[in-house]
């Protein structure tokens, strides 16, 4: 049984067999080097399973952007996705909005 199986994205590049399996965090700036390797573990049996099942090469994109505006990426994840550093800022940006209407709903701000 997979216990991972809520994701944020899935990229499916029929022309390339390939597919990503994207997740997205926003923890303290402390927690992103952890976070980010929580993220690419948690997914490994989803992946297996999606490899087998669509018979693909799928991998774990873990997008992990601190609070306050951390980055940590020994591996350069965005590159994977060729994304630039102008959309790069965009995601970010989109990302810190969402959970500041999470903060605010939560603490009735």
């Amino acid at each position: 049984m997979i216990k991972a199986r809520r994701l944020d994205i899935v990229i499916v590049d029929e022309k390339n067999n390939g597919t990503q399996v994207i997740d997205i965090a926003v923890p303290g700036d402390f927690r992103v080097q952890e976070k980010e390797l929580e993220k690419v573990t948690k997914y490994q049996d989803l992946v297996k399973e999606v490899n087998r099942t669509w018979n693909t090469r799928a991998m774990v994109v873990p997008i992990v952007f601190g609070a306050l505006r951390a980055i940590y990426r020994p591996r350069d994840w965005l590159g994977v996705l060729h994304v630039d550093q102008k959309k790069l800022d965009k995601i970010q940006e989109t990302a810190l909005l969402g959970l500041t209407n999470i903060l605010r709903s939560v603490l009735s701000i």
